[in-house]
């Protein structure tokens, strides 16, 4: 649904959009998919390309956690930039980071992809000192090869900021959809909304 909101501006600005997913985990599967074929390919399968509107979106099968997950989605991604016709300008990365999947974006940086993280949930705060160390330390080393992050809010920034991290980052809130979200108009329309 985020894609096909943004897709008509993207257009307009002649941004071209490819998406690459992997497969979802078990326990997020819908009960459709479970009759798809894909379910039954080995990890690392490329899947065939589907389309949302004009807009390919690059499939592979994935393991179901940890480091082959990771493995899985980096080497699908460096395998399709180095057959594909083209090499985009930007990789943006929606999704949590794991440290597995460092590896696969230094290296994609360093065939002249830009890479961007867009943050939708601000890390969590750990209450161990020990754990908030850690974690700091982690998210220190991954955030430092993309060129830049982006937090959906400016406590998010903040968030960020405070432990410690020094990349560039941008506040882009996310967006209203003004035709379904505006003030009521009148008591009626207050009324019917209460």
């Amino acid at each position: 649904m985020r894609f096909r909101r943004y897709l008509p501006r993207f257009e307009k600005r002649d941004i071209q959009v490819e998406v690459y997913s992997g497969t979802p985990k078990p326990k997020k599967i819908p009960s459709a998919d479970l009759l798809e074929d894909w379910i039954h390919e080995a990890p690392g399968t490329d899947l065939p390309t589907v389309f949302l509107g004009d807009v390919p979106v690059r499939r592979i099968r994935t393991h179901h956690k940890g480091r082959p997950r990771a493995d899985d989605m980096g080497r699908g991604l460096t395998e399709y930039f180095k057959n594909s016709d083209h090499q985009p300008n930007v990789l943006q990365w929606v999704s949590a980071l794991r440290p597995e999947m460092v590896p696969w974006i230094r290296d994609l940086r360093k065939s002249g992809i830009g890479a961007v993280h867009a943050l939708t949930i601000a890390p969590r705060e750990e209450e161990s000192l020990l754990r908030r160390y850690t974690k700091t330390r982690r998210l220190k080393r991954a955030y430092r090869h993309f060129d830049c992050l982006i937090a959906n809010s400016t406590s998010g920034r903040d968030l960020l900021r405070d432990m410690g991290i020094r990349a560039r980052i941008e506040v882009i809130p996310n967006g209203v959809d003004l035709d379904r979200f505006h003030p009521a108009s009148g008591v009626q329309g207050k009324r019917k909304i209460r």
